[in-house]
């Protein structure tokens, strides 16, 4: 790992992915990039392109934008920055526009393949129960299911102490093995136990001794590693997981989108999108 992205809309969801990605580029030697993305708004009575202050939510003219706001936003990066240098991290910046028309979310995709990122850490709002509703912000969204790179959420502020890993699927799928040997290497990383969960709903039901056989084959393939298994019932595979958060509080969450047009869909279930909005653990997802 070289490169970790973090984009910055200055909300304090994405000051501690800026944190939390400081303390990873440590581990990795590799660099962070802050990345602010100039959101933009058309004038109805005009069409010209207005400029929106992420700090005080105002409305901006497009030459106060063009001049001491990027000043300003450029203040506000490297207050940022300096945290994480103050660590011996490398940092850089850049603050870049949002095509009219054009997604904050792939903006940051598109952005992140140019400065070939090997990780997106983004800052992302989440609920504080199953009971309340959910809606993913769309920027969040879009991240997850666009990125090329792994993403990992970050809600709250969070250390990286890594000591106990779950890592989600039903472990049927082709790419188990690759997404797997990642979450061991970060495991032999952080000398974290890895706990494999599968998740046994209504309406993906799988018998207890068939769920044991799959994870018997696996931990006989992975002699050397710590692998513990569970099987956990719940109404649904996004609940399952926050429940499973609740009572056994992993310091990091692994699952795979298995690149299903960018994510799982089964049953009208999102499950990457629907566990980042409920965990407030941090949420690394591959592809």
């Amino acid at each position: 790992m070289k490169r970790i992205l973090v984009p910055i809309d200055f909300s304090e969801q994405s000051k501690n992915a800026a944190k939390y990605a400081g303390q990873i580029a440590k581990e990795y030697n590799a660099e962070v990039e802050l990345i602010h993305i100039l959101d933009t708004i058309l004038d109805p009575k005009t069409g010209e392109s207005l400029a929106i202050d992420p700090v005080t939510g105002m409305v901006l003219e497009w030459t106060i934008k063009t001049d001491s706001i990027i000043s300003q936003y450029s203040s506000y990066l490297e207050k940022i920055e300096s945290k994480i240098n103050q660590t011996g991290v490398l940092t850089s910046h850049r603050i870049v526009d949002r095509k009219i028309f054009t997604s904050i979310g792939k903006t940051i995709v598109h952005e992140a393949e140019i400065s070939e990122a090997d990780l997106i850490v983004l800052g992302t709002n989440g609920v504080n129960n199953m009971m309340q509703e959910a809606i993913v912000g769309s920027n969040a969204s879009k991240v997850i299911q666009l990125s090329k790179c792994p993403v990992i959420s970050v809600r709250d502020e969070a250390n990286i102490n890594i000591k106990d890993i779950v890592y989600i699927s039903n472990f049927k799928e082709q790419k188990l093995d690759r997404n797997l040997e990642n979450a061991i290497q970060i495991a032999d990383k952080f000398g974290s136990t890895i706990t494999l969960l599968q998740v046994s709903t209504p309406v993906h039901f799988e018998y207890t001794l068939e769920s044991e056989k799959r994870f018997e084959s696996i931990k006989n393939k992975y002699p050397s590693v710590n692998l513990k298994t569970k099987v956990f019932n719940s109404g649904t595979i996004v609940n399952g997981v926050y429940q499973y958060e609740k009572k056994y509080a992993p310091d990091l969450i692994i699952m795979a989108t298995h690149g299903y047009t960018g994510l799982m869909h089964i049953s009208n279930e999102n499950y990457a999108e629907g566990v980042v909005q409920y965990c407030k653990t941090p949420v690394l997802i591959y592809k």
